[in-house]
């Protein structure tokens, strides 16, 4: 793909408040759960927890509260730093992720951590489809859903989110692919019509059916009167 023009170039911008409401926001919406949790949890036994369990606070000098109090402090400290390290990551993923448009294919590339890549051809893609939710509006995103004509999860396509101006960007990729299979259909109609043009007229195929005879009669003839001849010297 080096030596490719690229005629176009998609990269998805990250919005974490965009992203946390959409499918790939689920592991945030998990997260930040549990974060909320294990902060009304340490809350509610730091001003009630001595006064809920008086009688069993203490076993064997150790106060029972203050040991759940340190557990649910350092599960929110590991969790919290979960989350952030999750955001960290996949913001800078968003740096390394592109969608590149050639002549003829599209190519998708993510080198940030595990490198991964594919290529889907025009011919092979059956359909463009711009699908833009209430919260897409609301925050100036869209999303861009390419079909192919393979079977299978992993090999049926591409869904391209977080993209900026979509409308624009869906024009564009949406010219660039048809307009290249048209040129394609135009070659492929031209060959066809070539290999499936007569050589000669009506009038000059029966022209060359009549003459034919005529031209070889003659020959025909002369073939048949030596063949003749040499059967009448085996005769005795």
């Amino acid at each position: 793909m080096e030596n490719k023009e690229v005629k176009y170039t998609l990269n998805p911008k990250f919005n974490f408040l965009y992203e946390f409401f959409m499918p790939l926001g689920a592991k945030f919406r998990r997260d930040l759960l549990v974060i909320v949790a294990l902060i009304v949890a340490t809350i509610f036994i730091c001003l009630f927890g001595n006064n809920l369990m008086e009688s069993a606070a203490v076993f064997n000098g150790i106060n029972l509260i203050d040991v759940f109090k340190w557990i649910l402090i350092i599960a929110l400290v590991v969790f919290s730093i979960k989350f952030i390290a999750d955001l960290v990551l996949r913001s800078l993923q968003y740096k390394y992720i592109s969608y590149k448009f050639y002549d003829d294919s599209l190519v998708y590339e993510d080198t940030f951590l595990n490198q991964q890549a594919k290529t889907i051809r025009y011919e092979n893609i059956k359909e463009i489809e711009l699908r833009r939710t209430i919260w897409d509006r609301i925050m100036g995103y869209g999303i861009l859903i390419i079909s192919t004509n393979a079977e299978g999860k992993r090999s049926a396509g591409m869904v391209i989110y977080a993209i900026k101006n979509i409308d624009e960007a869906y024009e564009k990729i949406d010219k660039l692919v048809y307009s290249k299979r048209k040129g394609e259909s135009k070659e492929l109609n031209n060959i066809s019509e070539q290999t499936t043009s007569p050589s000669a007229t009506p009038q000059q195929e029966v022209q060359t059916i009549k003459e034919e005879p005529l031209n070889r009669a003659p020959q025909e003839q002369d073939e048949g009167e030596e063949n003749f001849k040499d059967s009448l010297k085996n005769v005795k």
